[in-house]
């Protein structure tokens, strides 16, 4: 079922990017973006109860940004960014939460539904995202989980690629130097991060990264 959410958001994507060649009205941005990322993961297990208490872990992301007018109100937003997500195992009596640092290579693509047509305009977006793996980094084991499920990542098991859905909003505006734009998303990871291998080892077989951030770019325009 979420395998097919997804196909669908890829095909409306890319109808949406064929009628834009047919739209006399065209303007390309491009430029950097940065950010901050405030992401945890959500665990499950289809046969048996998971004992995690998940907490947050911040990250930071930097990337390129493109975003191209189909037509007036309507553009497709494309962006190829380092980020870093992850999440933090809390435990009992204030003892040391295990932390996970996630480092992706990530490529989300959004459609945008503008509002305002002057100089400044707020958007909503909706897409979807792909990343890979390239780095982890974990806390030391604890000694002592106190009773809870605790299954860390392990880069001989588990999965590097990834794709989700994320969705946001936010507004920019031209100037005579450039274009600022600032903007809030949200990403829900579709594939799980955690490899269970049998639905018998009792790793969760749901075990999704979940992220909220906040950013802002610098872009130029390349066309009208």
């Amino acid at each position: 079922m979420n395998k097919k959410v997804v196909v669908i958001l890829v095909a409306v994507l890319c109808s949406a990017g064929a009628v834009a060649q047919d739209r006399s009205e065209n303007r390309t941005y491009v430029g950097i973006k940065a950010g901050y990322n405030y992401g945890t993961a959500a665990f499950g297990h289809a046969l048996q109860r998971i004992n995690i208490v998940e907490g947050y872990n911040p990250g930071i992301h930097v990337g390129l940004i493109g975003i191209n007018y189909m037509e007036k109100n309507i553009g497709l937003q494309v962006e190829l960014n380092y980020t870093q997500k992850g999440w933090a195992q809390l435990f009992d009596n204030n003892a040391p939460k295990f932390v996970t640092d996630l480092n992706y290579i990530e490529m989300p693509m959004y459609m945008n539904v503008y509002i305002g047509r002057k100089k400044t305009r707020m958007y909503f977006n909706l897409g979807i995202y792909a990343e890979y793996l390239i780095g982890v980094k974990a806390s030391a084991i604890p000694t002592d989980t106190q009773g809870y499920d605790f299954y860390p990542y392990d880069s001989s098991r588990d999965r590097k690629f990834g794709y989700g859905m994320i969705a946001g909003g936010g507004f920019y505006r031209d100037f005579s130097f450039g274009t600022i734009l600032i903007q809030g998303a949200f990403s829900y990871g579709i594939s799980n991060v955690l490899d269970p291998v049998t639905e018998d080892s009792g790793i969760p077989d749901l075990s999704n990264l979940i992220t909220s951030s906040v950013s802002v770019a610098y872009m130029i325009k390349l066309a009208k």
